[in-house]
């Protein structure tokens, strides 16, 4: 499918309708969560999914963990294992 835009008009209680074909793309269906986020001054959707965002969090809680360096050395070592082990089973 060919990335060019789609213009769409915002109802009154701020919804757009998604073309079926950028559904089907990504693989969207009736029903699915859909997460929606904002960088910058661009806003994304995208299919959910629990265990890539449950991932994301963990990623991102260990290395603020190992940035700021508050644990003791024991405490750090068994919280970098744990996240780890975590981080592995998904």
């Amino acid at each position: 499918m060919d990335n060019s835009g789609v213009v769409r008009q915002l109802d009154n209680l701020g919804r757009i309708v998604i073309p079926a074909e950028f559904r089907r793309e990504v693989g969207m269906q009736i029903g699915d969560p859909i997460e929606i986020y904002c960088r910058d001054d661009v806003v994304y959707l995208r299919k959910y999914d629990q265990i890539d965002t449950f991932r994301t969090h963990l990623t991102n809680f260990r290395d603020t963990v190992e940035k700021e360096n508050r644990l003791s050395r024991e405490q750090s070592q068994e919280l970098r294992k744990i996240l780890h082990d975590l981080l592995d089973l998904i």
